[in-house]
């Protein structure tokens, strides 16, 4: 064996020896953390959590792990973070996404978490490239009181201008007649509007549309006087 090719297998094990003790120390630092941190995949499959996030699941709120898939407890929430999830995967490879998006995650006795959901950009190896890690999700506490952005809304969901003046006002109480009044269009616009709203959020009718909403809010749980078409 050439010192050449010694030199370089022993350089090859000593950047192995470096990169695991950097990995073990981001570990340390991430599991000494109070707040839930999971970095997920492109599919939002489960690459590493910390202490905090493995102790949510394990308590199956507001986070769980359905079969190796991170999803929220609440069924709303959970489609808003795969969706959210799937943007900032598209933002990494150059294409129209939503980033930093923060989603609304609930608990049985009425608390209420968030979501924070953050693309890794290309340059960030964080437990090796194979690991295949493009999103970390950090789950905080909140005192907020303000429901979801409808802007941050309209991204999520992928939600033209107009079909998101329709959402804002079926969340006011509006039926699909008092909507098109107040929008000043014809009652078969909203109707196809809410056909195009109901296909992108997974939902069929406005009582469902309006779960969404009020899922994606905080408190989670504010009331509202819904009307059906």
């Amino acid at each position: 064996m050439s010192t050449d090719i010694y030199q370089l297998r022993t350089s090859d094990a000593g950047v192995a020896r470096t990169h695991f003790r950097a990995v073990s120390l981001i570990e340390t630092t991430l599991d000494i953390l109070p707040i839930g941190i999971v970095l997920v995949d492109a599919n939002l499959r489960i690459v590493h959590c910390n202490v905090a996030a493995n102790e949510m699941m394990h308590a199956g709120e507001p986070i769980v792990s359905h079969n190796g898939l991170l999803r929220a407890s609440c069924k709303f929430a959970s489609t808003a973070l795969v969706r959210a999830a799937n943007q900032g995967v598209q933002m990494i490879e150059g294409n129209c996404g939503v980033t930093n998006v923060s989603i609304p995650l609930s608990y049985e006795d009425g608390r209420v978490a968030i979501a924070h959901v953050r693309p890794l950009t290309r340059d960030i190896t964080y437990f090796g490239s194979d690991k295949g890690a493009a999103v970390a999700i950090f789950i905080t506490g909140s005192t907020e009181y303000a429901p979801l952005p409808f802007e941050t809304l309209a991204k999520l969901f992928d939600l033209t201008r107009s079909e998101t003046r329709v959402v804002n006002q079926i969340v006011l109480g509006r039926n699909r007649r008092e909507t098109a009044d107040a929008l000043g269009i014809a009652d078969s616009t909203v109707k196809s509007h809410l056909e195009r709203i109901y296909f992108k959020t997974a939902t069929s009718d406005q009582l469902g549309l309006c779960r969404l909403i009020t899922a994606l809010s905080w408190p989670v749980g504010r009331s509202k006087a819904f009307h059906k078409d």
